[in-house]
């Protein structure tokens, strides 16, 4: 899962927040959004989706293990692919805590 590490560090350092009021300032980024049509939210609402998207995949392996018989050939490697999810989520989470503990730091 290797993979997932760009994946990683695009949803630890996403802030809609930031996201939001750069939007909300920056003309050129109004006229684009203008442009194609989308409604402000509605970006936001899609641009959100990869943030979440990690924290469901673990749920939905969680699930399959449970439904997933001890002896099927399948259940030890969805056993390993949970557990990797989890050590991705763990490292997400903290991450995020670090950056948000700096934010709050460096706006005092």
């Amino acid at each position: 899962m290797n993979y997932l590490k760009m994946y990683e560090q695009f949803t630890t350092a996403f802030n809609i927040k930031a996201f939001s009021e750069l939007t909300e300032k920056n003309s050129k980024c109004k006229q684009f959004l203008a442009k194609q049509n989308k409604e402000l939210s509605n970006f936001e609402s899609l641009i959100i989706v990869p943030v979440t998207r990690l924290g469901k995949y673990e749920l939905f392996l969680r699930d399959l293990l449970r439904s997933t018989p001890k002896e099927n050939v399948g259940y030890e490697k969805t056993k390993y692919c949970l557990e990797k999810m989890k050590g991705i989520n763990k490292r997400q989470n903290e991450a995020k805590r670090r950056i948000e503990h700096h934010m709050t730091f460096a706006e005092n």
